[in-house]
């Protein structure tokens, strides 16, 4: 059996924000309409927000969930105000990089100070911190046109400001970039775990590194605009 899709344009964050429902422990959405489903089917949605940051790129992801309740068209035509029709949806647990992703938004907060819509990822790197001599093992965990967002599997000790060396596998080909690529800590925070978060900021200087980097960043978003799912077949729209 299919699994049925369900296509929500939005003009913006503010009708993100607006839809969004917060009771849900990975996040979730209410999408109005009429809806052939039933509670408890499991459904993908797929999110297209039209107008996000000061340069007004459209963001599209793909989600897996389950509609948790159902909302009817009202029968009283003498009712003074009606609510609409819908489904509320809970997004699975492993969507959670995704649903960040969406309430980011919702919260205009997807660009942490910059022009472009960052975009979750999970490639394995390494950045080296000029005033050290070894290199630390990373993880990417987002990617914009200008940074990434490390997870640092080692405490690093160093400030906002310092000069990096960051190299990245792309996805899916594995393939690592000649030469490190250049840039500087922007921020630095530790979670309640001891996990050592780091912000950097590129500087991407020569036509080269621009283009390799640009490539890094395609690679993030058409994952995120893929269908999360393997092996159900290509959904159908319903609504």
């Amino acid at each position: 059996m299919q699994t049925q899709t369900i296509e929500l344009r939005l003009s913006g964050p503010e009708e993100l924000r607006d839809l969004w429902l917060d009771n849900l422990s990975d996040g979730g959405l209410f999408v109005p309409g009429s809806f052939p489903v039933s509670a408890g089917t499991d459904v993908l949605v797929r999110v297209i927000v039209e107008k996000v940051g000061p340069e007004a790129h459209a963001a599209t992801t793909v989600l897996g969930g389950s509609v948790v309740w159902r909302r009817l068209p009202s029968r009283d035509p003498n009712a003074a105000a009606t609510l609409r029709p819908g489904v509320g949806i809970a997004f699975h647990s492993d969507m959670r990089p995704r649903a960040l992703f969406l309430e980011r938004i919702s919260r205009g907060v997807t660009t942490e100070g910059r022009g472009a819509v960052r975009y979750p990822a999970r490639m394995p790197g390494e950045v080296r911190i000029l005033v050290e001599e070894r290199p630390l093992s990373s993880h990417v965990v987002d990617v914009g046109v200008r940074g990434a967002r490390l997870e640092v599997t080692e405490a690093a000790y160093c400030e906002p400001g310092q000069r990096v060396e960051l190299s990245v596998a792309l996805p899916r080909s594995g393939e690592v970039n000649l030469a490190p690529l250049v840039g500087h800590v922007a921020w630095r925070s530790v979670s309640r775990e001891g996990r050592t978060s780091l912000g950097v900021r590129l500087d991407l200087e020569s036509k080269e590194e621009r283009l390799h980097w640009a490539k890094i960043v395609t690679r993030a978003r058409e994952s995120l605009e893929e269908h999360p799912l393997r092996g159900g077949g290509s959904g159908r729209k319903v609504g």
